[in-house]
Parts: C-alpha cells; structure tokens; sequence
C-alpha cells in the first residue's frame, strides 16, 4: 500500500462515513497536533480531548490515524520545496469555511510575495541586531504564506536556526494543518490559537525544533525583556 496524499484523501473520506469529511479531518489533524503539542508541552486538557476524540471510532478506524500520519511524513521527505498537503486535502474536500470567507492564498501567489518582501540584506541586519528574524501571520490560515517566507529565507542562506516562525488563527484546525507541516519541515515555530483582534489566547503549539533551540528562545526572552524595559521608561 503507498502512504502517500491519495491514502490520505481516501482514508479521511471513509472516516467521514460515519462523522462526515469536515469532522473527520478536524479529528485527525487535532490528534496528530495534540500529540506532537504533547510531547513538548503536556496539556492535561488536550491529552482529555485527544481520547474523547479517538474513542469515538472503531478499532479498525483507529488504525489509520497513525496511517495518515505515516503518509504525511512520507509527502513531506520526497517534497523539495514548500508544499501545502493537508491544506490542499481540505481544500479539495470543500472544506473551506465559504461564510466565514476563509480563503487559502494559493501557494505560487505566497511564493511570489515572499520573494517580494524578503531582502536577504534586511534579514542578516535583523540576525545581527537581535540574533535571529522573526515571521509573523496573524491569520495563518493552513500556513502558506509561512512556509513560502521560510523556503525562501533557507534559499537565501538564512540559518534554521536563526528564523522563528509565528502563526495564529481563530480556527483550531487550521492552527493544527499549519503547526503538524511546519513540525514535519523541522521549523522554530510558534502557533498560536487565538483571536488575533482581541488577544484572546486558547492554546499554543511549539515545534520540536523550537522546544530544542534554548538559544533561540535566550535571544527571544533577552528581546521581550527589552521591550518591557522601554514600554516602561
């Protein structure tokens, strides 16, 4: 059997046989997130919420979550550049919330606007002023526009290790496609669920890669610290 974007497609469709395909995708990225959030920065609440999730399907469903996940690894070590799997899959199930107007930039338009916005020149002033460049979307929506900014920052030359990456949505599953891709991509990320108008804070998600870069997060601390120090001057 090939573990790839067709058996991901395919098996979310046959979980959504009993839930529907919007609630069987939102199950599976949740408890693929809620996993990985886990292993970093274990959350009673979403440990709680991952089980009631899970045990709502039978023991043969069951066996594909981790399936699922499997072929999204396997996407992600063939990709050579930024792709959107889980954001083309929800697409392509007529997931997208059409009266909320939640739209997906396409991934050539994301491409095209970082190579716009990024100067290599301004980037290495930034590491060098702060120790590391920081890329935020306040509205992340499945992460585009934040895997296009990061591929084009490696293209320049930029290190890993230097680039941190913050998204934030108001929609839990988009939070988890964007927060699972950017884990899978080994990215210093942050992925907050939050309403980005009124600050309201539900969750946050570290990657791996950020939860083991201590000297990225020193620098990040040292920066708050002076920030705080000139709001209160």
């Amino acid at each position: 059997m090939n573990y790839d974007k067709k058996f991901i497609l395919d098996s979310i469709k046959r979980l959504g046989n009993r839930y529907g395909t919007h609630e069987s995708f939102r199950d599976v990225v949740t408890c693929c997130a809620y996993s990985f959030a886990n292993s970093v920065d274990f959350k009673e609440e979403r440990e709680k919420e991952y089980l009631r999730i899970i045990n709502k399907y039978s023991d043969e469903e069951k066996e594909l979550f981790p399936k699922i996940l499997t072929a999204l690894v396997n996407e992600y070590t063939k990709a050579e550049e930024p792709v959107d799997i889980l954001g083309d899959i929800y697409e392509n199930l007529n997931l997208t919330k059409k009266g909320s107007a939640q739209f997906f930039t396409p991934l050539d338009v994301c491409k095209v606007m970082a190579k716009i916005t990024i100067d290599k020149d301004q980037s290495e002033k930034s590491i060098k002023e702060r120790g590391y460049i920081n890329v935020s979307d306040p509205a992340c929506g499945s992460g585009r526009n934040l895997y296009a900014a990061y591929s084009e920052l490696l293209d320049n030359g930029i290190s890993n290790n230097k680039i941190l990456l913050v998204g934030d949505d108001l929609d839990l599953t988009c939070c988890c496609m964007t927060y699972i891709q950017l884990s899978l991509m080994g990215a210093n990320a942050i992925v907050n669920h939050q309403d980005s108008l009124t600050m309201n804070r539900y969750d946050t998600f570290y990657t791996v890669s950020y939860a083991m870069n201590k000297e990225l997060q020193e620098k990040i601390s040292d920066k708050s610290k002076e920030v705080e120090e000139e709001i209160e001057v």
